[in-house]
């Protein structure tokens, strides 16, 4: 199993960006690979995704929890992948967003240049008003 923790400062305020973070329609925006998502009910998800050169359609859980501006998930296939989000404030302003992912190696292949991307990619929107937080 492999870890990965990666963080990004955003000029934005914090409990904006974990609204946004927790809004499951925005997640195409900033992670290249995901065409959709979607929630079943519950803590249930669907996601639909590019790997390995195929479109994929995966099911997981996710939990939030906006008082502590804290997401979780974890995958419910054969390529197992968990992982949490943090939104701290970060001084003097703005917002601090950590990632921290757990996957076995066949999830892992890759996996962290597209981590880096992807927060890269919710920095450049949130900061350009490219997106719109709540």
């Amino acid at each position: 199993m492999e870890r990965y923790e990666l963080s990004t400062t955003v000029a934005a305020d914090a409990d904006a960006v974990f609204a946004y973070l927790s809004d499951l329609a925005t997640l195409p925006g900033y992670v290249e690979c995901v065409r959709s998502a979607e929630h079943l009910g519950g803590t249930r998800v669907r996601v639909v995704a590019d790997a390995g050169g195929r479109t994929r359609t995966g099911e997981a859980w996710l939990t939030t929890d906006a008082g502590s501006r804290t997401a979780a998930w974890e995958s419910c296939g054969p390529r197992w992948c968990a992982g949490q989000v943090y939104v701290t404030d970060a001084a003097p302003h703005g917002a601090r967003v950590t990632l921290g992912v757990q996957a076995d190696e066949e999830a892992c292949r890759g996996l962290r240049p597209d981590l880096e991307a992807a927060l890269a990619r919710l920095r450049r929107l949130l900061e350009s008003g490219g997106a719109h937080p709540a």
